[in-house]
């Protein structure tokens, strides 16, 4: 088992223990390996599924937002809009389909990330 968020996520935190030393991450091999020999890998990788991914489906009538309140969402926003990467056009989407991905980080718990 790797090193993973203590308690239920994200609720509550137990602090650090001997079964787990320290709430971040933590060496390689400080936790046995799993049956297949490998060693703190429960959260900490991504895969891909074999479900292919499907924009949500948006209702043509969506509900009016505030104008002011902070933090609203963009009413529509482009159909590429994904944080951290270029706008690119629809050049990959039209070549390749994306699959759905699972996975997480060091925090997830494993009664959140399955």
């Amino acid at each position: 088992m790797a090193n993973t968020w203590h308690g239920e996520f994200p609720w509550q935190y137990l602090p650090a223990s001997k079964a787990h030393p320290s709430p971040g991450t933590t060496p390689v091999r400080t936790y046995t390996p799993n049956a297949y020999g490998l060693h703190g890998m429960a959260g900490n990788v991504w895969e891909w599924t074999s479900d292919h991914y499907a924009e949500p489906q948006r209702h043509p009538d969506p509900a009016p937002q505030a104008c002011c309140a902070p933090g609203n969402p963009p009413r529509n926003p482009p159909r590429n809009a994904r944080v951290g990467l270029p706008d690119h056009g629809n050049a990959a989407a039209e070549r390749f389909t994306r699959r759905v991905t699972k996975g997480g980080s060091h925090l997830c718990a494993p009664n959140y990330c399955r």
